[in-house]
């Protein structure tokens, strides 16, 4: 869900469908916000951000603990960015791995090249 003001609610639904169908073919999905790089946290609103996390959180419900939010997480820095938005290959790595480590395993397969 991205955090323009104007795209949250319809966001949200989108969100909560996917979340439903999981349920309904007895698939986990799990949600999350990926890193972002200083630059790029610093310029987002903070009540926006607020108002789109509080969106999230009850467009999933029950669901919530799926969610994994990553936006200001310290962990990752310089070396762990292609640009202010996108993940390295290394980056991208440490993520998977952090992800499987909340989840019951490995949530892609691996690709050491």
């Amino acid at each position: 869900v991205k955090f323009r003001e104007s795209l949250i609610e319809e966001n949200s639904g989108y969100l909560r469908e996917t979340a439903l169908l999981g349920e309904r073919h007895r698939v986990t999905i799990h949600f999350l916000d990926t890193p972002k790089n200083a630059c790029y946290r610093d310029a987002y609103s903070r009540e926006t951000r607020a108002k789109g996390l509080a969106a999230i959180l009850k467009a999933l419900g029950a669901l919530g603990g799926r969610f994994h939010d990553y936006f200001d997480d310290r962990r990752f820095s310089g070396g762990d960015f292609l640009d202010e938005d996108h993940l390295s290959p290394v980056g991208a790595r440490k993520l998977m791995d952090d992800l499987a480590s909340r989840t019951a395993g490995p949530v892609a397969p691996r690709q050491d090249n």
